[in-house]
């Protein structure tokens, strides 16, 4: 039975990914608030994972002093979230980040590529999209990508080259074969 698009996002809205992306954004909403206008300009949230909060910094005069700060600011933060987190590590390391992958054979699988945008300190916060443009925004991507490759010769479906030159077929029909 098919079910609409409505439907499947308001699933995936009710997994706990999703919470996680709605607690991070609620942090990254309120986080100017808790530290204070002139930290929030030399810091910003980078990501939740497993209630720890990972944050940018400009400098590591700035880490410091956060990281003295780090109760006070727990306290504040989990006083506005429905689930507290346990924890914030501060780092210069993520404020410059740009992280691409080499350029290699197998990286060009549509699978493997990573698309990661940083944004600069001066830039305007970008709103976060809802999961139904998130998705409808993937499923274009990977049909503009997979426009230009061969056809499996089995399932005519488009397949990287890699898996053509490696089974003569994609990865699922091999695996079908393996199976079988």
């Amino acid at each position: 039975m098919l079910k609409s698009l409505n439907h499947i996002v308001t699933a995936l809205e009710n997994q706990s990914f999703w919470q996680g992306q709605q607690q991070f954004q609620l942090i990254r909403d309120c986080w100017a608030e808790v530290v204070g206008e002139d930290r929030a300009q030399q810091t910003r949230p980078h990501s939740l994972s497993r209630n720890i909060l990972y944050v940018a910094t400009s400098s590591s005069v700035w880490t410091q002093e956060l990281s003295l700060n780090c109760r006070s600011i727990l306290k504040q933060l989990n006083g506005r979230l429905s689930t507290p987190i346990e924890n914030i590590r501060f780092s210069t390391t993520w404020w410059y980040q740009h992280q691409t992958l080499p350029q290699t054979e197998e990286s060009e699988h549509p699978s493997l590529v990573a698309e990661l945008e940083v944004s600069s300190p001066a830039d305007p916060p970008i709103e976060q999209p809802t999961p139904q443009t998130t998705f409808e925004q993937w499923a274009a991507k990977i049909q503009a990508r997979s426009q230009h490759l061969p056809l499996c010769p089995q399932c005519h479906c488009p397949t990287p080259l890699g898996e053509l030159k490696r089974w003569q077929v994609c990865g699922l029909c091999a695996t079908k074969q393996w199976q079988g």
